[in-house]
């Protein structure tokens, strides 16, 4: 949504989209996804720029304990 608010013209096309491919419906539906490739691309491209997973692993440099559990070095 904030790749949205800062984009005011993408979010504008990616409405019409939705009000286009769906305008003779209520409400939608998980299935009429399929139909918005220019909203799926916007899901896409945000997943790229901000990946929900790490794309650095960490490790422990050497064994400690956090919270009374033991964590090996390596782990």
């Amino acid at each position: 949504m904030s790749e949205l608010i800062r984009n005011p013209k993408i979010m504008e096309k990616a409405q019409k989209e939705v009000m286009e491919k769906l305008k003779e419906k209520n409400g939608i539906q998980e299935t009429d996804i399929v139909k918005l490739n220019y909203l799926k691309s916007i899901v896409m491209e945000t997943l790229r720029l901000h990946p929900p997973i790490r794309l650095i692993p960490r490790m422990c440099r050497k064994t400690c304990e956090v919270l009374g559990y033991e964590i090996e070095a390596g782990t």
